[in-house]
């Protein structure tokens, strides 16, 4: 297990930090320092740079067969230079054993809410969503406390940072079926332009398979004006709708991104996805085309054309 201690770092964040030291100014020991998600190595007062496995303004998503052991392994990508929507996309084929993901950045924590055309949306308040075949669970069950051996990982190689995370398994969090749910997408704001990072951490509670999955980053950037779209305030309907005073940016998870409102994509009240249109229903338009949609945590659930 880890030391929980207070030590005073010369950044805003641990993300951020280039020393970390005790508050009489000397060196902290050397080793792993986390916050709960991104892991640091300090030696002789010093963090070695993020090591980060992908950078984003290259295509380099990351295919990964996991070993036979039970594990959090923490995966790190940049996130390009500018401010905007960062995409995090999970891909798993069929048969592939539960694997739990969360992700945060340099920029907050963010709730798991992800999509996909053919799964829809799934989110979890707290803690990693788990996704897999029902049928290769190998006992996972939810309610239940599951405690695994913390890894980063760079460059094809693991590495045990020395401490154990326990994970409480909601039912909310469990989301496993033995059908295909395609590329999962995850949209993170970045507000600035600048450095950040973003970590996936993803646990794997079973042993026994390596079939692995894809993670993938795409670099910010802030929603077209073609992604654009008037909206009225919500309880609207085709039949009723006559105002349209909100602006509204859709994000398409489909493939290829489709141009119209459909369900599964994501709809936020700005260009770099800091907040998500709220609960409801809606009329939105682009020109004199006009869209019923319903919005369950910032997602499409239903759209409909208005004739």
């Amino acid at each position: 297990m880890g030391l929980i201690s207070e030590y005073i770092l010369d950044g805003a964040t641990l993300e951020t930090s280039t020393t970390c030291s005790y508050s009489n100014g000397t060196a902290a020991p050397d080793g792993w320092y986390s916050n709960g998600l991104t892991h640091r190595y300090l030696t002789g007062g010093f963090f070695y740079s993020p090591a980060v496995d992908c950078d984003c303004t290259t295509a380099c998503p990351i295919s990964i067969n996991r070993p036979l052991v039970s594990s959090t392994d923490y995966y790190q990508f940049s996130t390009g230079p500018d401010a905007g929507v960062v995409q995090i996309k999970l891909t798993m084929g069929n048969g592939r054993p539960p694997v739990g993901v969360q992700v945060n950045s340099t920029t907050g924590v963010f709730t798991n809410r992800w999509s996909s055309p053919s799964g829809g949306h799934i989110r979890t308040a707290s803690g990693p969503l788990f996704l897999g075949d029902s049928n290769e669970d190998t006992g996972l069950v939810a309610n239940s406390p599951w405690t695994t051996a913390e890894r980063t990982y760079y460059d094809g190689t693991w590495t045990d940072v020395g401490s154990d995370v326990t994970n409480y398994l909601a039912t909310a969090n469990l989301s496993l079926s033995n059908s295909n749910p395609g590329t999962l997408i995850l949209p993170v704001s970045k507000a600035a332009a600048g450095l950040a990072v973003v970590t996936v951490a993803t646990t794997m509670v079973t042993t026994g398979s390596a079939l692995g999955y894809t993670l993938e980053c795409a670099c910010a950037a802030v929603l077209p004006e073609s992604d654009r779209w008037l909206s009225t305030s919500e309880g609207q309907n085709c039949g009723v709708a006559a105002v349209f005073p909100l602006a509204s940016y859709l994000l398409s998870v489909q493939d290829p991104p489709s141009a119209t409102p459909t369900v599964g994509d994501f709809l936020f009240t700005d260009n770099i996805g800091s907040d998500y249109r709220a609960n409801g229903n809606y009329v939105i338009k682009k020109g004199t085309v006009k869209w019923q949609i319903a919005l369950q945590d910032g997602i499409i659930t239903f759209a409909i054309l208005c004739t």
